[in-house]
Parts: C-alpha cells; structure tokens; sequence
C-alpha cells in the first residue's frame, strides 16, 4: 500500500550555535540533544540535522517504537540475511527489536545494527524515492545510504533521517497502519505525520 502524501520536502535549516541538553522524565527514553551544525544531508542539497541526537554509547542496546502504533522497530525472527525488510511488531524481549548504533562524527551520523544479525539498516540500491524499503544489509561505512541521523521532533520524539536520500523512516498510508508485520519504508518528512517519528528507548 503505498503512501499518498502532500507537503513540503526537507528545508535548508541554518542552525544556531549550543542549545544545550534536554531531559525528559523516563529515565530509559532517551532525550539528550546536543549543540546541532549546518551540513549537508541527502543526495540533493537539504539541511543539515536539527537538534541531532547524539548516541555515543557502542555497547548499549536501544529499542525503536513508532509514534503512531506504539509497535516496535523489528527484524523477522527467520530474517538472518542481507535485504531482509525490517517491520513494525508488537513488543517483546527479542534481539530481533535491539539495535546498536555506531557512531560516525560530530555532526550525530550513525549506523544503526540489529542486535541479532550483526547487519546494518539500509535503504536498498541507494534509493532516494518515497516508498523505498527499510532493510539490513552488510557493513559498508562509506555508503551512505547505510548512515543516519535523529533530529528531533520534539516531545521526546525523532525523525530518523537518512543521509543519502533525506527522507525518513515512516510506515505506509497516512497515519493509518497499526498492523504487525507492516514493512517500514522511507517517504519525504510530513511534519504532522505521527507515524514518521520514533520513541528512542534504551534497554
């Protein structure tokens, strides 16, 4: 089911100096934004990141859950190789819904791993079209169609952005889908849209 949406693409942000950190009130729902720069972002020229998230800590072990669903961000249980479509699913304690981040610079880029396969989650063919699926594939730091960053989106809330193509994780239709096993895709950023932001969780 592909997605109908109108609105704006990406603005080019000039973006301030320090904002300092914000903490929301769950200690395991993480919300420490750090000092944002300008630099480009997707394949066309786009803002840099907003109020990036910075996840610094290699060892720790996150959990992703969509706004609009409350489901959570899943790799199938027979899903061990490359090119597998990563989904929404129901919560539970499987390493399948775990995932590492590996930092990659100042400016809040990272590579995201599934915690169970060891691969990274990717935009297949470098993709910059709406509707493109979410997938792991195998390691490649400089394809950066594997690189990502967490603006914020307020409330606790992120965008998770793609560098190569700009666009975010977002889950097909127009805020309608809370169905488990629903492919996640990546589409142009709604900002009304509450099925493109996600609740970062550290295990």
């Amino acid at each position: 089911m592909s997605r109908v949406r109108t609105g704006r693409s990406l603005a080019v942000f000039a973006l301030a100096a320090a904002i300092g950190a914000a903490v929301i009130a769950s200690p395991r729902i993480v919300a420490h934004l750090t000092s944002p720069q300008a630099v480009n972002l997707g394949a066309r020229t786009q803002g840099g990141p907003r109020s990036p998230l910075k996840l610094t800590d290699v060892s720790a072990q996150y959990r992703l859950q969509n706004r609009f669903s409350g489901l959570m961000l899943d790799l199938p249980g027979a899903s061990a190789g490359a090119g597998a479509q990563v989904q929404q699913r129901e919560s539970e304690v499987a390493p399948g819904q775990r995932w590492r981040v590996q930092p990659l610079g100042k400016f809040g880029f990272m590579m995201i791993s599934n915690v169970r396969t060891g691969l990274m989650l990717a935009i297949p063919d470098r993709s910059t079209r709406d509707g493109a699926p979410l997938v792991q594939a195998k390691a490649n730091a400089d394809d950066t169609s594997q690189q990502w960053v967490m603006e914020s989106a307020g409330n606790g809330e992120v965008w998770i952005v793609n560098r190569h193509s700009g666009k975010v994780l977002d889950l097909p239709g127009n805020d309608v889908s809370r169905t488990s096993g629903t492919g996640v895709q990546q589409w142009q950023r709604q900002d009304r849209a509450k099925d493109q932001r996600w609740i970062v969780v550290r295990q």
